[in-house]
């Protein structure tokens, strides 16, 4: 059988050998299922590429040269080109068949205890471990399959709880329930497999009572809790019992007042009073009785007694001239003396009140206005001062700073009387003063804000009063009229003060002077074809001559000449100019691209006008660097610029390309080989060939699972399909490819390889 499929193989290897596709990837993985094809170019052919659907073309089709994506699915494909040539003849179609196959990979499996599980090979298990399938597909890629399995045990607890009334428990499957009983809970754990859990739930009650306590005012009395306390009130604690649920007692205390009590009495002189107990006393003093209240509690009785003696009083009595005054038994009199009044008081015990009667003098008060002025402006005040008395309480308390005191400052709105009373000792009197307010001017300025252009005019208004007087005066056309014409150089503020009889008024009027000075910088000269950049300054908006409107602009001009700006501020505007000058570039020529083999030499040919001096870069291989024709001797092709600069600096630059012509064979890497014992001696080692252009390289050979079996730099290196000595098994490998041309190019490639054994 491997004999048959060698041959089978070597066939198609001569088959393809034939064709230009051979030495293509012709087997790839679903994995990575996109791949670049070409054949050997024929100038002005164009190309048919045909995937038979199973494939998608990226890029190329037309080209000698396409990148495909195939399906990602193992099988084989068939990809066709067909060559049309320049004069229209069509070649014979070439095949290129593509092997698709798999890869290996791992997966995760978890079952619960009791179930079973059937391998991909269709091996049945039922223990954790890592199971390892082969599936065979018939080609080179086999599927290896590692299952990791799991066993997840079924969990079956019961357990034992409690709680407090009116507490609430939950249980594993998330039921909230607070009564007793027994519960059980079916859910899925963490691991994916049923568990039950049996719960045997207790409710524990909470205890609860009151308690009635009545202690003595200054008595304390002890909670259950231990804590003392004196003051009447409900207290409530909790206890734990043995069960760890609160109990709650609730005490309700009560505090009997000691009740005290004071008892103010008097007699007569000679007279006997008797205390709460029945006790009698005659003489002054305080008496304190304790007696006993039904509640146990004692309460204190104090009498404060007091024994009258025969009274005799003086009373000293003044009073207002004007006034009258009553003597204690009712008897009304008005002039100064000694009075005697004989009374009997409450107590029965007689008294004798002498009144001594003075009359005092009349209060000799006066209102002043500050310098004697009565009559005021609207919204000015004035001090009103009042004399004679020791207190002073004006009314009305409108337009007053205040209203007490012997002065205060008056700012009516309108004309009024205000009133004072005046109060010395017992006695008062009452004066008033009028104060007359006088219409006040309003003034207004038009315009009170406007602005104007440096060296305009603007005219003020003012209105509201019968004369003016301006300040300041200057660069104003008059300063007592009421329309003067205002010329500032700056901006300023004038005020007017407005006359109406004696009462004044103030307005005012900012004029704001805008003064707009164009400025303009910038280089003034440049090189044809180069740009620079104006800035103008000096306003708020700018219009250029090129139609530009910010401040600075980027010009490239052809020829010299003027650039104007025009500023402005609002209405206010400026303008300025520049001259720019555009100095020409030298005429240069590198001369026309060119080829030549490797080692030869050739002549720049350069010509130019106008230039100062010349510079050839890169200065690599060549005869002189700073000279008009210098000898090139390029290793490689090469792109060689030329630089000139005339008197004003500016530069020209021209290339040429000599591009170094090599004689190269078309490098071709097989896609299979078979170093068996009787293969065919051409495909017995894998090797790169046509490499006569390659000046060095690098081939490095990788298996499936990314490790090199396989690398060289020497050009004659054959791979004989063994790594560490050992001899491979026919396998799909990957190899990629590294060269660089004697013309300086690199190029890269990477595919497939077969080896048959």
């Amino acid at each position: 059988m491997i004999k048959k499929l060698y041959i089978a193989f070597l066939m198609l290897a001569i088959a393809m050998a034939l064709s230009p596709l051979w030495g293509q990837s012709d087997t790839l993985c679903i994995a990575n299922p996109t791949n670049n094809y070409y054949v050997i170019e024929t100038p002005g052919s164009t190309y048919n590429w045909e995937t038979q659907g199973d494939g998608n073309i990226n890029s190329g089709q037309g080209t000698a040269a396409v990148n495909i994506t195939w399906q990602s699915a193992t099988g084989i494909y068939q990809l066709t080109v067909t060559e049309t040539s320049a004069d229209g003849c069509l070649g014979q179609p070439q095949t290129l068949n593509i092997l698709m196959l798999d890869y290996n990979f791992e997966q995760e499996v978890f079952i619960c205890t009791g179930q079973t599980y059937t391998l991909p090979d269709g091996v049945v298990v039922g223990t954790s471990g890592n199971y390892v399938s082969t599936l065979p597909s018939g080609i080179s890629c086999d599927s290896v399959i590692t299952t990791i399995l799991m066993v997840n045990d079924v969990i079956n607890v019961e357990q034992n709880a409690s709680i407090c009334a009116g507490e609430n428990y939950t249980l594993p499957d998330g039921n909230v329930v607070s009564i007793s009983g027994v519960y059980t809970s079916d859910f899925v754990s963490a691991s994916g497999c049923d568990s039950i859990v049996t719960t045997n739930l207790t409710v524990i009650d909470i205890l609860t009572s009151t308690v009635n306590a009545e202690i003595c005012t200054g008595s304390i009395f002890t909670l259950p809790d231990g804590t003392v306390v004196s003051e009447a009130g409900t207290y409530e604690v909790t206890v734990s019992s043995s069960f760890g649920c609160d109990s709650v007692i609730t005490t309700l205390l009560n505090i009997s007042d000691i009740l005290t009590s004071t008892v103010n009495a008097e007699i007569c002189f000679g007279s006997s009073y008797t205390l709460p107990d029945g006790s009698t006393v005659s003489n002054s003093g305080s008496f304190e009785v304790i007696l006993t209240t039904a509640s146990g509690c004692d309460s204190v009785i104090t009498t404060n007694l007091n024994i009258l003696p025969p009274i005799s009083s003086n009373v000293e009595v003044e009073i207002c001239s004007g006034s009258t005054y009553i003597l204690p038994n009712g008897l009304t009199i008005t002039e100064e003396g000694i009075y005697e009044t004989m009374l009997t008081s409450l107590s029965g015990c007689d008294s004798l009140v002498t009144t001594n009667l003075s009359i005092a003098p009349a209060i000799e008060m006066n209102v002043t206005a500050q310098n004697n002025i009565l009559s005021i402006c609207f919204g000015q005040s004035t001090i009103i001062t009042a004399t004679g008395a020791t207190e002073y309480q004006w009314s009305p308390s409108e337009g007053l700073s205040v209203d007490t005191g012997n002065e205060v400052i008056a700012s009516p709105n309108a004309s009024i009387t205000y009133f004072v009373t005046g109060t010395t000792g017992n006695c008062s009197t009452l004066d008033s003063i009028a104060i007359t307010v006088l219409p006040a001017p309003t003034v207004v300025v038009n315009p009170s804000n406007t602005s104007i252009c440096f060296g305009e005019s603007v005219q003020l208004n003012a209105q509201g009063a019968e004369t003016y007087q301006w300040i300041p005066s200057f660069d104003l056309s008059c300063s007592d009229c009421a329309n003067p014409t205002a010329t500032p150089t700056e901006t300023i503020t004038y005020q007017v003060v407005g006359s109406l009889g004696t009462c004044n008024d103030t307005a005012s009027s900012l004029i704001n002077v805008i003064n707009v000075n164009a400025n303009l910088s910038g280089d003034t000269t440049v090189c044809l074809n180069d740009s620079i950049q104006l800035t103008a300054s000096g306003g708020g908006a700018y219009l250029w001559n090129t139609g530009d409107t910010t401040s600075t602009i980027t010009i490239a001009p052809l020829v010299s000449g003027f650039y104007y700006v025009l500023v402005s501020i609002g209405n206010c505007v400026d303008s300025t100019a520049i001259y720019v000058h555009v100095r020409p570039r030298p005429f240069i020529e590198a001369g026309n691209d060119t080829m030549i083999f490797p080692g030869r030499t050739v002549i720049l040919n350069f010509i130019g006008s106008g230039y100062n001096f010349i510079d050839w870069s890169p200065p690599f291989n060549l005869s002189c660097a700073d000279c008009a024709n210098p000898i090139a001797n390029p290793e490689k092709t090469t792109t060689y610029c030329v630089t000139a600069n005339n008197i004003y600096n500016c530069p020209s630059t021209d290339c040429i390309k000599i591009t170094i012509d090599s004689i190269c064979g078309n490098i071709f890497i097989p896609n299979v080989f078979a170093p068996a014992e009787g293969g065919d001696e051409e495909n017995n080692c894998f090797k790169v060939y046509g490499t006569d252009c390659v000046e060095t390289m690098e081939l490095a050979v990788f298996n499936r699972w990314g490790e090199k079996v396989y690398e060289t730099t020497n050009l004659s290196d054959c791979w004989d399909g063994t790594f560490r000595g050992q001899e491979l098994n026919t396998d799909a490998f990957v190899y990629y490819f590294k060269a660089t041309l004697y013309s300086g190019d690199s190029i890269t490639k990477q595919g497939n390889v077969t080896l048959l054994r």
